[in-house]
């Protein structure tokens, strides 16, 4: 075994593949670690390889050997810890401003204007049934092929960063959904729509056919 020395970007790389539960969007982030009880950034993470020239990463704390799945956001083992109060803080803030979110939207459904449709993230994470039950055909069936992509990429994002394994999974499900049946099915739309009239393109057969031959 041999420490190793990676670029910042190969090394934010590895760290974003095997980490469960921690986002990195740059090595200035910073993470707790469960064997120190300590907090270290990207930038101390240790890396190093095996006989075999596998990568393993290891806590920035010197002399400890947490890997990443002993790491979060918060040190959730100290109830006490400043850090833990403010995300149970912002995590009711959150609720109070999804909760409103979910009547906005329930009132639209109920009362609104039929081609009033909701983004899928809001139906995922929703908790009224009104709203959590709706179906994903209709809402897909009224978006253009653009919408339903940047809507993909939406739920690809929220499914990276959530921490809801139901709701991971469902966006799973629906970047799915999508992919193998609406989109398709715009294209095929859009391409319908494109094709030139039949009279100018001669039947196949038609063209493989010779040509008569002339009488004598």
């Amino acid at each position: 075994m041999k420490y190793v020395s990676l670029p910042h970007n190969k090394k934010l790389n590895l760290l974003r593949a095997h980490s469960m539960g921690c986002d990195w969007p740059d090595l200035d982030e910073k993470q707790w670690c469960l064997h120190c009880r300590k907090q270290f950034d990207g930038h101390s993470v240790r890396v190093w390889q095996d006989d075999d020239g596998s990568l393993w990463l290891e806590c920035g704390t010197p002399d400890c050997d947490g890997s990443p799945i002993d790491w979060a956001p918060v040190p959730w083992w100290d109830p006490k810890n400043p850090a833990n109060k403010a995300r149970r803080k912002s995590k009711r803030k959150g609720k109070m401003i999804q909760v409103s979110r979910e009547r906005v939207w329930t009132m639209t459904f109920l009362f609104s204007r039929p081609e009033a449709m909701p983004d899928l993230l809001s139906i995922i994470s929703a908790t009224d049934p009104a709203l959590r039950n709706h179906s994903l055909d209709e809402i897909c069936s009224r978006l253009a092929l653009e919408q339903l992509i940047e809507e993909c990429r939406d739920l690809d994002t929220f499914r990276r960063g959530s921490e809801n394994l139901y709701e991971k999974v469902r966006a799973l499900f629906f970047v799915y959904a999508i992919h193998r049946f609406h989109i398709p099915a715009k294209l095929n739309q859009a391409s319908r729509t494109a094709v030139c009239g039949t009279s100018r393109v001669p039947h196949p057969v038609q063209r493989l056919r010779a040509p008569p031959p002339t009488p004598l």
